[in-house]
């Protein structure tokens, strides 16, 4: 038996823009460095792969 999904919002697609948010924020939390490893990569290739797709600015 499954788990009901209650109250979820519906997935958006990760823009560029926020990506570079994401990025500028932790870059000033740490001192003006992104650290390696932190999940702003994985962020920014999420980003890239959606920049094509329909309803993503």
């Amino acid at each position: 038996m499954t788990k009901a999904k209650h109250n979820q919002k519906p997935s958006t697609l990760t823009t560029t823009r926020a990506a570079s948010r994401a990025q500028a924020a932790v870059a000033r939390s740490t001192g003006g460095s992104v650290p390696k490893g932190s999940y702003v990569g994985r962020l920014q290739a999420a980003a890239a792969n959606n920049s094509g797709k329909p309803g993503v600015k």
